[in-house]
C-alpha cells in the first residue's frame, strides 16, 4: 500500500530492505522517485549489513542504552544528498520506507544517520492508505510516565511538566490534558506543573487510587504482549478513568526493553506499587495498539527518556506499531531534544487542522500520512507562480463528516463515537492490505464501496451515524 501512496502523492522515497536472493543477506537501499504515475529510480545501492552496523545476531550487552554504532557510508549518503538536492525544494521531505522483511533494518535510528548528511525533512512512510479522521471538539491528551525502581531514574515529572506547557502552547483551539503517573510521583509532579502555570482547569491529574482493583502482572522476563486485550493495571486503569471521553492522542515517557527480538516499554509493576528492584512490567505493541483502540486515539507519541534501559527497543516497537494500525506514530528522542523544540514542531502537525510543514530533526522518528504534510514553496517570485500538483492535494475523507455536523469545537465528541471510528479505520486497513487496489488509487473509508467484505463496514458506519445523531438530538431537545 504505500507504493499506492507513493504515486499519488508524487513521493521522493528511500527504500531500504533486505535482498535474500543470493548466500547471505545484503541490504538494498533505493532512492525512486514518483511524477504523474512513472517511477524513476535514482540510486541504487546493495550493502552488506556489516557496512551499517547491522549484527547477524543480536548481543544483548550490545542493545543496552544508546545500542548498535549503526551507519551508513558516506560515500552513500554524499550521493543521497547530491541527488535530493538537485530535484527536491529546500525543506522537501524524503520519505523513508522499511521493506519487508524488515528484521533488525527496525532497530537502526535511520533519522539520526540520515538528517545530519542529506539536511532536509526525514518522515516515515506508513503501509496504510486511510488517515484517520480526527474529532471535532477539544483535543484530548494522555500523557503516561512510570519510572519502574528496577531502571534508571529519569526526571519523570519535569518531563510531564514541561511537555503539558508546551502541548497547551501548540495546541490550535481546547485541550485538555490528562496526566497518568506513579502513584509516588503524584506530589512532585503536581509541584511542577504550578511551577509551569499549568495546574488548572486545562491539566487532569488521575488519582492512582483508580488502579487499584488490577492485579499487578507476575514477575518475568519475558514479554507476553497479549493481541486485542489488556491486562496492565497501568492501562487498565486509563481505559477506566478516560471512559466516556474522546481521546485524540496518546503520550507515553518509559524506558524500553529489548527480550530476543521483542520489544515493550517498561513500567512499575503498578500505579501504586513500584517494589520490584530487579525487574519492571512489560507494555507490548498489541496491547498498546489494543488500548489506543479502545480509548478512541487516532495518534500515539513514546518519549525516549535520558540513559533510556534501550533505544533499539523503542524504535523496534514503534515501527511494528506502525504496521498494526492506521494513524500517525512519533518516536521522540529526549537525548537529541532537551528543549522540546522539536517534538513541539512534530506537535504543530499532528495538531493542525490542514497540511502543515514536517519537523526538521533527526531526534524525531515519524510515521505519517503524505496528506497531513505541506510541501514547501519555491522562494522569491517564484512561490506565486507555484501550482500544486493535483496528486499533492489530500482527498477528503467523508466518512466521518457527521462529526463534525453534530459538535463545535466547544463540544467533546463522545467516547463511544471516538472508538467506533479508529475500529472502524482499522477494518479498513485490514480489508485494503487484502484487496487489489486500482493503480495510483488510495483508499479512503468513504471509498469502500468497490472493495469486497465491505458491507458490514459501511453498515457499522451508518448505525455508529444514526446513533450519534439521535443521541445529539435528544441532548438538544429534539431539535435535530
Amino acid at each position: 500500500m504505500a507504493l499506492l501512496l507513493r504515486r499519488q502523492y508524487d513521493l521522493t522515497t528511500l527504500v531500504i530492505g533486505f535482498e535474500l536472493a543470493g548466500r547471505q543477506p545484503m541490504v538494498r537501499c533505493t532512492l525512486e522517485r514518483d511524477r504523474a504515475g512513472e517511477r524513476a529510480q535514482l540510486l541504487d545501492y546493495t550493502l552488506d549489513p556489516a557496512e551499517l552496523g547491522i549484527p547477524d545476531r543480536l548481543d544483548r550487552s550490545m542493545s543496552l542504552f544508546q545500542g548498535y554504532p549503526f551507519s551508513m557510508p558516506d560515500s552513500v549518503l554524499a550521493a543521497l544528498r547530491a541527488e535530493l538536492d538537485a530535484r527536491l525544494l529546500p525543506g522537501e521531505a524524503v520519505w523513508l520506507y522499511l521493506k519487508s522483511p524488515v528484521g533488525y533494518l527496525a532497530l537502526a535510528p535511520w533519522e539520526q544517520i540520515l538528517f545530519p548528511a542529506l539536511a532536509r525533512p526525514v518522515l516515515r512512510l506508513p503501509d496504510f492508505l486511510v488517515d484517520p479522521a480526527q474529532p471535532a471538539g477539544e483535543f484530548n491528551i494522555v500523557l503516561c510516565s512510570s519510572q519502574p525502581i528496577s531502571e534508571e531514574a529519569f526526571a519523570s515529572s519535569e518531563y510531564m511538566a514541561r511537555m503539558t506547557r508546551m502541548i497547551l502552547d501548540q495546541a490550535a483551539r481546547r485541550t485538555t490534558v490528562h496526566l497518568f503517573t506513579d502513584g509516588e510521583m503524584m506530589a512532585d509532579l503536581t509541584g511542577r506543573l504550578m511551577n509551569y502555570g499549568v495546574y488548572d482547569s486545562r491539566v487532569i491529574l488521575h488519582n492512582p487510587q483508580g488502579a487499584e482493583p488490577f492485579a499487578v502482572p507476575d514477575r518475568t522476563s519475558r514479554i507476553t504482549d497479549p493481541s486485542g486485550q489488556l491486562a496492565s493495571p497501568w492501562l487498565l486503569w486509563m481505559r477506566d478513568a478516560l471512559a466516556g471521553r474522546s481521546i485524540d492522542l496518546v503520550h507515553l515517557i518509559a524506558h524500553g526493553y529489548l527480550s530476543g527480538e521483542s520489544a515493550a516499554l517498561s513500567v512499575a509493576e503498578a500505579p501504586l506499587e513500584n517494589l520490584d528492584r530487579k525487574l519492571p512490567r512489560f507494555i507490548g505493541p498489541n496491547e498498546l495498539g489494543a488500548f489506543l483502540a479502545q480509548t478512541g486515539a487516532w495518534g500515539c507519541a513514546l518519549t525516549s527518556p535520558l540513559h533510556n534501559y534501550s533505544e533499539m527497543a523503542h524504535r523496534l516497537l514503534v515501527t511494528t506499531l506502525a504496521n498494526l494500525r492506521p494513524g500517525p506514530i512519533l518516536h521522540h528522542e529526549m537525548r537529541l531534544d532537551p528543549d522540546l523544540s522539536a517534538l513541539a514542531a512534530a506537535y504543530q502537525l499532528l495538531l493542525a487542522a490542514r497540511p502543515t510543514p514536517p519537523p526538521v530533526a533527526p531526534s524525531l522518528m515519524l510515521y505519517c500520512h503524505p496528506a497531513r504534510v505541506a510541501p514547501p514553496l519555491p522562494e522569491g517570485g517564484a512561490a506565486a507562480l507555484y501550482q500544486l500538483d493535483d496528486a499533492l492535494l489530500a482527498e477528503p475523507d467523508d466518512t466521518n463528516r457527521f462529526v463534525e455536523e453534530l459538535y463545535t469545537p466547544e463540544e467533546e465528541v463522545p467516547g463511544w463515537v471516538s472508538a467506533a471510528m479508529r475500529y472502524i479505520d482499522q477494518r479498513t486497513l485490514e480489508i485494503a492490505q487484502q484487496s487489489e487496489a486500482a493503480p495510483g488509487q488510495a483508499i479512503s473509508t468513504s471509498r469502500m464501496a468497490g472493495l469486497e467484505q465491505s458491507d458490514t463496514l459501511r453498515k457499522l458506519q451508518s448505525i455508529v451515524e444514526d446513533e450519534a445523531r439521535s443521541e445529539a438530538s435528544s441532548r438538544q431537545g429534539g431539535g435535530q
